[in-house]
């Protein structure tokens, strides 16, 4: 068995990616993008209880990934739970946006990024608010997590990557 996780498509970051000046320009503290789930409302609760300068979306059109850059590239923290204890799409969309990514802690999670590093893990809501109020106050520690992620997806995590794996896991020699 090979361990084929999500990604993200390389072709799109450029347009998504705002210059260095215009990412700074932030709006929200705390940005989400994604469906409700019953723990998510909880969470997301207590986030806006805490932090009232949030935002939430759900998108349901065809212009999804875009929209959701807009709000991860105008959040200081893009905040991510895995409903399904698994790396999903999420951590992929917001780190491939430069933006940085406060993530629920799964187990696949320290084979794809180093924590701490790419991005930052929480284990409770709990850990995860005291989370938020750290880096909302240390914006160059922040920001240098963010760039790293935005590297490390680029470096390892983008579709070509994940496509090169497969035939690679079949036997089919790919150059890179």
């Amino acid at each position: 068995t090979v361990y084929n996780p999500a990604a993200t498509y390389a072709a799109n970051l450029d347009a998504l990616t705002r210059t260095a000046e215009t990412h700074r320009l932030k709006r929200w503290d705390i940005g989400f993008v994604g469906h409700l789930s019953e723990g998510r409302v909880e969470a997301l609760d207590r986030i806006f209880k805490a932090f009232p300068n949030s935002w939430w979306a759900s998108l349901r059109t065809n212009r999804v990934f875009e929209q959701a850059a807009d709000i991860y590239t105008q959040s200081r923290i893009v905040w991510n739970n895995a409903v399904k204890d698994d790396v999903n799409m999420r951590v992929f969309e917001a780190l491939a946006t430069r933006s940085f990514l406060l993530t629920q802690w799964v187990p696949d999670l320290a084979m794809l990024f180093e924590p701490g590093v790419h991005l930052v893990a929480y284990d409770s809501m709990n850990d995860c608010i005291e989370k938020m109020h750290y880096y909302l106050k240390h914006d160059e520690e922040r920001e240098r997590i963010a760039e790293a992620g935005y590297r490390e997806v680029l470096a390892k995590h983008t579709f070509k990557h994940r496509v090169a794996q497969i035939l690679e896991g079949a036997g089919i020699e790919v150059g890179r």
